[in-house]
């Protein structure tokens, strides 16, 4: 169990996507909770922990891009959040900027077709008409809002986040 959380850990590590390093977390809290409800003794969980850390020294020292790429995103991100105090035309060509933008847009046109949504094609060609109204080449290169609540809002209305929740939640019961 722990071998593979390891390897998970890393293929999301290597991965360049921020959105998914929250799994870490996650992963640590599922070994921690299984140790903990397991009656595993102190001195047990104290040698497994050493032994753990080893391996995750050892990862590190053998593939360093494990802590170099996680910390260049992590940067690229806080970066990014601080340009957008400074200039709105430089932020919305910036990975952060140009989903928030995309978000309020959509938000914004989402009680015109509250039911319903607007389908994928009309949210296409939205993203495209936000990203040359502003000005912004990030924004014309997307075809996806990159958040899938306010995506499936959009296009399907409230049926169909509706349906995608009743999905999610069926993952959990």
């Amino acid at each position: 169990l722990v071998g593979l959380a390891v390897v998970g850990v890393c293929a999301v590590l290597l991965s360049q996507a921020r959105g998914s390093y929250g799994i870490v977390l996650w992963v640590g809290g599922v070994v921690l909770w299984h140790y903990a409800t397991s009656g595993i003794k102190w001195r047990a969980l104290m040698s497994r922990f050493l032994v753990g850390l080893v391996a995750v020294t050892l990862l590190v020292q053998i593939f360093p891009q494990l802590i170099s790429i996680p910390v260049q995103r992590i940067q690229l991100a806080v970066h990014e959040f601080s340009a957008m105090d400074r200039t709105k035309e430089a932020s919305l060509n910036t990975s952060v900027g140009v989903r928030l933008y995309l978000w309020t847009r959509a938000v914004k046109e989402v009680p015109d077709h509250l039911f319903l949504g607007v389908g994928r094609e009309a949210r296409m060609a939205s993203i495209q008409r936000w990203g040359v109204e502003v000005n912004s080449t990030a924004a014309q290169s997307l075809g996806h809002l990159h958040n899938n609540y306010v995506e499936e809002l959009f296009d399907q209305g409230l049926f169909g986040l509706g349906s995608f929740m009743s999905f999610l939640a069926g993952l959990f019961y």
